[in-house]
């Protein structure tokens, strides 16, 4: 299932989707996979919703989407999605909220695509996924990463989107670190791919 918000003037058109169509599309007890994108310009204003009744959802893709914050102060919005194998994040926002916490024991496969342009949002990725087994991650990872069950993570790989030759000393210091430290959290990978661009971004 995809739905597609092709411009501005369709800029309220998931919006509409959401309000009119939950009880039909979005209370779906059979539903396996579901496939979000938001194209309009104004990108990550549209809020990922929160009243999502997919108790078989196993598969999941939603981009440029904005997610709320919760009672405890970051924003948590997979958990009720029992089922979740595969998540992919693209181009997502929190909104006012300092973590993202994706939390899930049955998530094995997680992708998160941040934008190409340099941009601060949530500052730490926090991971409650026992059955996570691969991390997938496009960008240059600014966000601190943590969690307590970051040793079921077997394979990692690392892409950027952000141009190799980016000139900004400082930026590339301080996520050089925020990196290694990833490395530190991610002790038992089997598998670790890292592109020689992303290389290149650090250390040019």
């Amino acid at each position: 299932m995809q739905f597609h918000t092709m411009s501005n003037s369709y800029k309220s058109f998931l919006d509409v989707i959401f309000e009119h169509f939950t009880s039909c599309f979005f209370s779906c007890h059979t539903l396996t996979s579901l496939d979000l994108f938001v194209g309009h310009k104004n990108c990550n204003q549209t809020l990922f919703p929160n009243s999502l009744n997919l108790p078989a959802l196993t598969n999941l893709s939603i981009k440029n989407f904005a997610f709320c914050v919760g009672d405890n102060g970051c924003a948590e919005p997979f958990s009720e999605f029992k089922k979740l194998n595969s998540l992919i994040i693209d181009r997502c926002t929190a909104l006012d909220a300092e973590n993202l916490h994706i939390s899930s024991v049955t998530l094995a496969n997680l992708t998160i695509i941040t934008p190409r342009v340099v941009a601060r949002n949530y500052r730490k990725i926090e991971l409650s996924t026992t059955s996570l087994h691969s991390f997938v991650f496009i960008g240059i990872p600014y966000q601190k990463l943590a969690g307590s069950h970051l040793c079921s993570v077997k394979h990692l790989n690392i892409y950027p989107n952000v141009p190799w030759n980016y000139a900004d000393l400082d930026w590339k210091h301080a996520n050089l670190l925020v990196f290694l430290s990833w490395l530190l959290e991610l002790v038992d990978l089997k598998s670790f791919t890292i592109s020689s661009t992303t290389l290149q971004v650090y250390f040019s």
